[in-house]
């Protein structure tokens, strides 16, 4: 096809000029990020390593979405029956004292949670995981763009840097991504 890639160690996919070109551009952002801070935004590279890590695992096992779910379900219901039952053990009641509109709000909200999480185990297995890494700026770019309309938070002149640095760099993942599609096989 004329078009160099380079293999990542992990998972052996491989990435083409642009795409390297995309990742380098979300590195100079968190980079970026850094700088204007002053200091490691931790909780934010926590968040990334082990949402990371939990994709890759989830990309190597066999296992369709919503059995996975299930599993992953199974294995915290313990700890987070010792979480409530401490709580409860506190005075600080997890399942009573509610009114009913609010009881019924958190059941919705534990199937709005797996919703998301269904999708994104199912994308990690039809995609590669380079592409859902990239598919996974979408959520803090929705996040800064609801603070700074709805909620009017500050727009520095850095992080606004950086989220173009980011988008540019998805521009350029997304255009490589439709020459592949549009390559014949």
């Amino acid at each position: 096809t004329g078009v160099q890639t380079c293999a990542l160690p992990i998972l052996k996919e491989r990435l083409n000029r642009l795409e390297w070109a995309s990742v380098a551009l979300a590195v100079a952002a968190m980079v970026n990020e850094i700088v204007a801070i002053g200091s490691l935004p931790w909780v934010s590279m926590v968040l990334a390593g082990t949402f990371g890590t939990y994709g890759l695992v989830r990309k190597q096992l066999p296992v369709d979405a919503i059995s996975g779910l299930w599993l992953e379900t199974l294995a915290m219901l313990p700890v987070c029956a010792l979480y409530a039952w401490w709580q409860a053990r506190s005075g600080h009641s997890v399942f009573t004292g509610h009114d009913p509109a609010t009881s019924g709000l958190l059941v919705c909200a534990g199937a709005l949670t797996a919703l998301p999480l269904m999708a994104f185990a199912a994308a990690t297995q039809r995609l590669d995981l380079a592409s859902v890494g990239m598919l996974m700026y979408i959520n803090p770019t929705l996040q800064f763009v609801t603070a700074v309309w709805l909620f009017g938070e500050a727009m520095p002149s850095a992080r606004l840097g950086s989220f173009g640095l980011i988008w540019l760099g998805l521009l350029l993942y997304s255009v490589s991504a439709w020459r592949k599609y549009r390559q014949p096989s």
